[in-house]
């Protein structure tokens, strides 16, 4: 897939296209999906940072959504791709929402925003 692009091109291939490339992946499997699009950009900033171009190290914009146990929307979509489709599993995948309950609505919001991205839903 990434034969013939710039590591900038690279860089910003979507776990969408990854399953796509692959043919299609059952729902239980598009986390690795995720993995791989991971590792790619793990990589790629690995190399940047190995040839002294740190300025083009790209970090990903993560937001904090449960502060008393650190879950991010990144885990988020993680739990997502990895078969959470309530609330409920949400929280047995990430622990969020389980101590003090204020990230509820956002998560809640999130959950649903995912599955729609992932699998239309």
């Amino acid at each position: 897939m990434v034969k013939g692009r710039t590591l900038d091109q690279a860089f910003n291939i979507s776990p969408k296209e990854v399953a796509l490339e692959l043919g299609g992946l059952p729902d239980n499997k598009i986390h690795c999906s995720v993995l791989g699009d991971k590792a790619l950009r793990a990589a790629i900033n690995d190399y940047y940072t190995r040839n002294g171009m740190t300025d083009k190290v790209k970090k990903a914009d993560v937001k904090v959504i449960c502060q008393c146990m650190n879950v991010t929307d990144h885990d988020i979509e993680d739990a997502v791709l990895e078969g959470a489709r309530t609330y409920l599993e949400l929280q047995e995948h990430t622990k969020l929402g389980t101590v003090c309950g204020q990230c509820k609505d956002e998560a809640e919001v999130l959950l649903e925003k995912f599955k729609h991205i992932h699998f239309g839903v």
